[in-house]
């Protein structure tokens, strides 16, 4: 038998019983346990002090994971393989400025990021039908630099939403302000 403890920063039972059951398991029951947590959020809670205490004596062996942003961006681009092929091609296109976007986050958080990739195809497939890329497979470079623009938008938007941020102002501000001028010389906001 294997428990896994998932999110034992977000746990609301105290750190020196958890890891009182966590032992009882291990020691006097000999199942496998595996603790799942976010140690910098530990550092920051008032949990710290027992937790650090206790968990060098029940916790065997510590393996610290790193997100790979790069690694997972790809896997979840690649998920369009089936369904819409030119919305892939345009995810690898824009493959920096997205990690850029997600690094820049204050809540990089790979289940937004997805959020981010999913939605953003209706926006994506709505501009193809709107502007001159049905035909030609291109867009224009007017709607090309429109559409990197929703893009960034987009993404930071909900990468802030999922964090609880409220951003309304900056973003009345972002899609209120020109992006650029026609040939008249008139704003395109």
């Amino acid at each position: 038998i294997v428990i896994i403890f998932d999110d034992f920063e977000r746990c609301t039972i105290d750190s020196d019983l958890l890891l009182g059951i966590i032992n009882e398991y291990s020691e006097n029951l000999k199942m496998k346990v595996i603790i799942v947590a976010n140690d910098e959020r530990i550092k920051d809670s008032d949990k710290y002090d027992k937790y650090s205490e206790y968990k060098e004596k029940v916790v065997y062996k510590t393996v610290k994971l790193e997100q790979n942003i790069e690694y997972v961006l790809m896997a979840l681009i690649h998920e369009f393989d089936t369904r819409s092929s030119e919305y892939q091609r345009y995810l690898e296109d824009h493959f920096r400025d997205i990690i850029q976007m997600f690094s820049t986050s204050t809540y990089n958080n790979f289940r937004s990021l997805r959020t981010a990739i999913n939605d953003f195809e209706k926006i994506y497939s709505l501009f193809v039908k709107k502007t001159q890329f049905a035909a030609c497979h291109k867009f224009e470079t007017f709607e090309e630099t429109a559409l990197l623009f929703l893009l960034k938008q987009f993404f930071a938007f909900i990468m802030e939403a999922s964090a609880g941020k409220d951003i309304h102002s900056y973003f009345f501000d972002m899609f209120t302000n020109p992006i650029g001028e026609n040939e008249d010389g008139s704003p395109v906001t």
